[in-house]
């Protein structure tokens, strides 16, 4: 568009996560790669398409699981050695979306669940006088479709998936951080016993475990670690943001620490709803005889049925 010609190269996509964008060299015209961009970590199986900009100075990949990825050349970058810089992008539910939620207090985020398995939050990105809606955490990545989420207070939620067992989150440090420097609102988190810094997803499990500070975890860690945590499929990383966290964050890095299951259920899952002060919490389950078409009443002080 302003007259400039644009060098050769080619951007590839791959489903090994990565994107590569290649240029000949000036030498022997053998095609070589002068740029690597991906992912690292999550449980997304690669990017299937790419496509460079109209300028040529971003490129813009979609993964197997229906989200963007794109990243910038940064200008103070030279010819030798470009420098991709991550880009916000859209992001949304895959599937079917079951139920939303607002925060209580003030209607500061957006809860929603959807049969892509997933939880996410929504929220109003604050920069130079303009706002705009964005994921900025996933606090739920699970393993069974999502039905239906009750938001307990400015800090806590309790989720239903196609499952019997409810499940309560509360949010981290690190979100409540972040929180703050992308929407320029603070969540009220007074009285709270102290907050684990994010949360993980062991192999094989269905359940966020927490995860603290470098401080705590060296007072609590075995001297020798069990086998299955020699090798961690995902990694925490305490990340102090000012904009809407890209898809690679999103996977590992904002989910929430799973607090309370609850039990009682004797099938899948309908329905769960709590009162407007959050001191109480309802839930139902799906039945196809009477005997069994229970609805459960919650105390979410001590989170044993009262009803």
């Amino acid at each position: 568009p302003d007259g400039r010609q644009q060098p050769m190269c080619v951007v590839s996509s791959s489903m090994d996560k990565t994107m590569i964008v290649w240029r000949p060299d000036p030498d022997s015209g053998v095609w070589m790669d002068a740029a690597r961009v991906g992912e690292v970590g999550g449980n997304t199986l690669g990017f299937i398409g790419c496509q460079f900009g109209p300028d040529g100075r971003r490129i813009i990949g979609h993964s197997f699981q229906g989200s963007l990825h794109m990243w910038r050349l940064d200008e103070s970058g030279t010819d030798e050695t470009d420098l991709w810089l991550p880009c916000v992008t859209p992001s949304g539910h895959l599937g079917g979306v079951t139920d939303i939620e607002w925060e209580p207090r003030d209607g500061q985020y957006l809860v929603s669940v959807a049969k892509d398995q997933t939880t996410r939050l929504h929220g109003v990105w604050s920069r130079d006088g303009e706002t705009s809606w964005h994921e900025i955490a996933r606090p739920q990545i699970h393993g069974y479709d999502m039905v239906s989420v009750a938001a307990v207070n400015s800090y806590s939620f309790v989720s239903a998936g196609d499952e019997k067992v409810l499940r309560v989150f509360h949010a981290p440090q690190n979100f409540i951080g972040n929180f703050a420097g992308i929407t320029g609102m603070s969540l009220n988190v007074e009285g709270m016993r102290r907050l684990a810094e994010g949360a993980s997803v062991p192999a094989l499990g269905l359940s966020n475990k927490a995860v603290y500070s470098k401080q705590g975890e060296d007072l609590t860690r075995d001297a020798t670690p069990h086998p299955n945590e020699q090798y961690p499929e995902l990694y925490f990383s305490s990340v102090s943001l000012t904009k809407p966290p890209t898809e690679e964050h999103l996977l590992q890095n904002t989910l929430w620490p799973e607090v309370h299951k609850l039990y009682g259920h004797g099938n899948e899952l309908y329905e769960v709803t709590c009162s407007s002060d959050g001191r109480l919490m309802a839930s139902a389950c799906k039945a196809s005889k009477t005997d069994h078409a229970h609805v459960f009443v919650w105390d979410t002080s001590s989170w044993q049925p009262i009803a």
